[in-house]
């Protein structure tokens, strides 16, 4: 699952006792794991697949229109970014006393051709005007997308104990992917571009000039379904330095796979938040991340942050002098007591969604 969906889940599962949720997705019904499904019906929950927004926004917009209409729901919580004015401007018209934009990234705007620039300029205006609450999971990503308007920062959070280093699944998972006296670099991240796993594949080319003992474990992105400029990076890496790579693609496990890296990396471009971040600093990893992510994703000592899209040799001389350790400390206890841990933050979420009802 990406972070956005991995929030969401971890969210309701918190509330699910207090509050019935539906669920619009733009996924098909098997691209979402059965155990997940099964639990979500177990809880009186409806999951509603509709087409995806960017293919057909007016199929979308007539669709998620009709479930709205029909489900008489008390709030619409909307994760689509520059799209959640479709949603937000039916439920308005639906009268639906909560409605909610919640912004999951930064809105990169200036990297944009005019339409695409045009478009998001406007979305987020009309977004902001269907909306009765503005959420973001960080400063600037709220900024980026609410402009001048305020906004309440709901943090990306996680169960810290959920992420804690394991011994048992350290060796397990190091005996089946056959990794057991090597060092692993590990990058847990969806397949988009943003993500910019053509640089963590340079980066990872030249930590292996440096030390031939490295491997990198890739959770989120499989070789097939590598996009063009990920593809040419894999290329144009020697063959002994390619097949060390292991490609494990889309993983519910990678609160376990943590336990078998060494050290942690990410290389986006930007991010609204970095969520991925928080869990390696639970499982006490070391992390390696793009300057360019939100620094306030550290909460420990473990966090490096790095030239963003450059300086790849740098990136693997840091990455380099990490030391294996077997049985890492615990820094989950650290993350219970930051700003992201879920149990606080789930009383920013509770409010939104009660004061708001008693309007």
């Amino acid at each position: 699952m990406g972070g956005v969906a991995s929030v969401i889940k971890n969210y309701y599962q918190l509330i699910s006792h207090e509050v019935v949720a539906d669920f619009i997705v733009t996924e098909t019904d098997e691209r979402i794991p059965k155990d997940l499904r099964e639990e979500l019906n177990s809880k009186g929950c409806h999951i509603f697949h509709v087409t995806h927004f960017a293919k057909n926004m007016w199929r979308y917009y007539i669709e998620v229109g009709k479930i709205i209409k029909i489900g008489n729901y008390d709030i619409i919580h909307d994760n689509t970014k520059y799209f959640a004015f479709l949603s937000l401007s039916v439920a308005r018209k639906c009268k639906v006393p909560v409605r909610i934009c919640h912004v999951h990234n930064t809105v990169a705007a200036k990297e944009k051709w005019f339409l695409h620039r045009w478009f998001i300029y406007f979305s987020s205006k009309l977004s902001v005007r269907y909306a009765t609450s503005l959420l973001a999971c960080s400063k600037e990503a709220g900024e980026s997308m609410f402009d001048k308007h305020s906004f309440i920062i709901l943090n990306n959070a996680i169960e810290p104990e959920s992420f804690q280093f394991d011994k048992t699944k350290r060796d397990y998972w190091r005996n089946e992917f056959d990794l057991n006296d090597k060092f692993v670099l590990l990058m847990v991240a969806r397949n988009d571009p943003l993500k910019r796993y053509d640089f963590a594949f340079k980066v990872f080319g030249k930590l292996f000039d440096i030390r031939n003992d490295a491997r990198f474990l890739v959770v989120g992105l499989s070789e097939n379904e590598c996009q063009e400029r990920d593809k040419l990076s894999l290329d144009l890496l020697p063959p002994q330095v390619r097949k060390n790579i292991v490609m494990l693609g889309r993983r519910l496990d990678a609160h376990e796979l943590l336990s078998a890296g060494d050290a942690f990396i990410l290389t986006s471009e930007h991010e609204g938040f970095g969520i991925s971040i928080v869990e390696a600093q639970a499982n006490g990893l070391p992390c390696f991340v793009s300057d360019a992510i939100p620094h306030a994703t550290k909460c420990t000592d473990l966090v490096h942050f790095m030239p963003t899209l450059r300086e790849e040799d740098l990136w693997a001389k840091e990455i380099s002098v990490v030391q294996q350790i077997q049985n890492r400390k615990d820094y989950s206890l650290e993350v219970e007591k930051s700003e992201y841990s879920i149990k606080k933050n789930k009383e920013v979420l509770m409010s939104i969604y009660g004061d708001e009802n008693e309007k």
